[in-house]
């Protein structure tokens, strides 16, 4: 298949109120493109704002409604305009891919403001994998109570489903924004309903913070050596076999 293109909608960036069922259709139709791409397959998913004087954007100009602009200050877009970069976008090479007429992107400084600097400040001292995870959790646990307007004390237990504690999809929309905003890396639209639950979303966070470099691993020349071992095995004797992999399997508790 050469191409697999959603047409999504611009309100699953922020989800709009009476709107749920709309918003989690749309924010299915991203996440299938983004699990496309971790197949390998092709997928897009392009986030239109309205298209004027058709569809539901004609239905709400026909009823004397206007589209609602939410905090991006989103315009309509021309039907001729959204068919000259749709076929620009068939080539991108992303999963997702959001349309923002009349949008300017925020300045670098206002760009930081967003970033809880602090936070950062405090994970990067951490000095620990466990000690990260506790202040992923604590952050975690304070932006649900104030995504799904909850008393402080009412924060869901590190393990308990947030669907089941009441969260919606427009507030799994909100909360996944906030969470990607403080700490100022992009999230899957799906992260949420992947991870929902406190606990499962702070060990997310912490892979998207911490590099991949970071992680341990065993020794560069571990996998080789097994490799060359393999192929002694077949010319080596059981005593001389039985003394290699005891080697490995030495080097292994070493690793570890």
């Amino acid at each position: 298949m050469e191409f697999f293109v959603l047409f999504s909608s611009a309100v699953s960036l922020e989800g709009s109120t009476g709107h749920a069922g709309y918003t989690a259709a749309n924010e299915f139709l991203d996440g299938l493109a983004e699990y496309r791409h971790q197949l390998g397959l092709v997928g897009l998913s392009i986030n239109w704002p309205p298209w004027a004087g058709v569809g539901m954007q004609a239905e709400l100009e026909r009823k004397g409604l206007a589209w609602r602009a939410g905090k991006y200050g989103l315009g309509t877009i021309q039907p001729s305009s959204a068919l000259a970069l749709f076929g620009l976008l068939l080539r991108d090479p992303r999963a997702r891919v959001a349309v923002l007429p009349g949008w300017a992107p925020a300045s670098a400084e206002t760009k930081r403001e967003g970033i809880n600097q602090a936070l950062l400040d405090r994970l990067s001292a951490a000095g620990s994998s466990s000690r990260r995870l506790a202040l992923l959790a604590r952050f975690v646990g304070d932006e649900v109570v104030r995504v799904c307007g909850l008393e402080a004390s009412n924060v869901p237990l590190p393990d308990r489903s947030l669907l089941d504690a009441g969260m919606d999809s427009l507030m799994a929309v909100e909360l996944r924004n906030a969470l990607a905003a403080a700490l100022g890396k992009p999230l899957s639209s799906t992260a949420i309903f992947e991870y929902p639950t406190i606990e499962g979303l702070a060990r997310y966070l912490d892979d998207q913070i911490v590099p991949k470099s970071e992680a341990p691993q065993a020794p560069a020349s571990f996998h080789n050596e097994i490799v060359l071992s393999e192929e002694m095995i077949r010319d080596a004797s059981d005593e001389e076999a039985e003394a290699m992999l005891l080697d490995r399997l030495a080097a292994l508790e070493v690793a570890v």
